[in-house]
């Protein structure tokens, strides 16, 4: 199969599942220059992940999907979102934290993908447009619900930035060790965890939508909300 076509197909599901989340974002849409550079700093992060994981080296199934694998990727991931994306004043709602830390993560998901499917070749690309791609959407997903709670619910925000990075780290790990462990028939479990975490995703969605000050009849302008409490974790 020719190199573009097997380039398109690692590039394909990120951008899909990238152009889903900025559909979503109804009211304030971020501007293309921070998706951007959100997505490319993603990207970038595979990098830094990479390194990390070499220097780590081996281990058994367990300490190398949540440790070496799941918690050093959202790490990364985590350390981007925080750095350059929080505190940024056009992260004005919760749902901004879906929107970045989603983008940063499907810019991960997508060069680790193109390593990948050019690498190993269709079978490769067709696996993971269904499984590891959305699996990394539903990681970004998860940091951004918190990190958006993080922000504008102030009384819980340590509680919640600590779950925005420790969330998507074990169901990261948790999705490797399913895969990593040789046991047949037990890659089920990571398709399961998948289905689920679309559904966990698509409900923490709307729960941060909803919450927008921008929303028809919401106190539009107002970036910081002084609640007690943040609503119900998805």
């Amino acid at each position: 199969m020719s190199f573009l076509v097997l380039l398109a197909l690692a590039v394909a599901p990120g951008l899909a599942l990238a152009a889903y989340l900025h559909s979503r974002d109804l009211y304030e849409k971020e501007p293309s220059r921070k998706l951007i550079k959100a997505f490319l700093l993603g990207s970038g992060s595979v990098f830094v992940a990479a390194g990390i994981e070499m220097i780590l080296g081996d281990s058994n199934a367990l300490v190398e999907a949540f440790l070496f694998v799941g918690l050093t990727e959202e790490l990364c991931k985590f350390f981007v979102l925080m750095v350059f994306f929080y505190h940024e004043p056009v992260f004005d709602e919760p749902f901004d934290g879906i929107v970045y830390a989603g983008f940063i993560s499907l810019g991960f998901a997508t060069l680790e993908n193109i390593s990948y499917v050019m690498g190993k070749g269709l079978a490769v690309a067709v696996v993971r447009m269904f499984l590891a791609v959305p699996a990394h959407a539903i990681f970004g997903i998860v940091m951004g619900f918190f990190a958006g709670g993080a922000k504008f619910y102030a009384k819980r925000k340590t509680g919640l930035l600590v779950m925005a990075l420790l969330a998507p780290a074990f169901l990261h790990g948790l999705y490797d060790f399913f895969l990593m462990v040789n046991v047949s028939g037990l890659v089920v479990f990571s398709m399961i965890l998948v289905a689920a975490g679309v559904m966990l995703s698509l409900r923490a969605i709307r729960i941060r939508i909803k919450e927008s000050p921008y929303r028809p009849g919401g106190p539009a302008g107002k970036a910081v909300h002084q609640d007690t409490r943040p609503p119900d974790a998805p």
